[in-house]
């Protein structure tokens, strides 16, 4: 089935894949259970409102940093007027909104 000459080497992570993400997040400052509300941002940097994902009513919290790498699921970004949209300020540019609104998503199911 394969030549002779090739060889493979399995590797495993001791204590499961797990302690990857454990350690890459170490020393990060990760919030749980905080939905992001609105993203500001500017010349100055980038302002993140977050809020408890559980008590959408709560005042939220102002983060901010020079940049931010924003990894919404593609739902989440189409979803531009629910009230759980996260609001951009300024909006989004239009070639970036019309590209998420022409991607398509779904379930694959093997």
């Amino acid at each position: 089935m394969y030549p002779k000459n090739i060889f493979s080497i399995y590797v495993t992570v001791r204590n499961g894949y797990s302690c990857v993400p454990v350690a890459l997040s170490e020393g990060l400052d990760i919030r749980l259970n905080t939905a992001v509300r609105a993203v500001r941002y500017g010349v100055n940097g980038v302002e993140v409102w977050a809020a408890p994902s559980r008590s959408p009513h709560t005042n939220p919290t102002v983060h901010k940093a020079d940049a931010v790498l924003v990894t919404l699921p593609l739902g989440v970004l189409k979803a531009s007027t629910a009230p759980s949209a996260v609001a951009f300020n300024p909006p989004l540019p239009d070639w970036k909104s019309q590209a998420i609104q022409r991607l398509g998503f779904g379930n694959l199911n093997k």
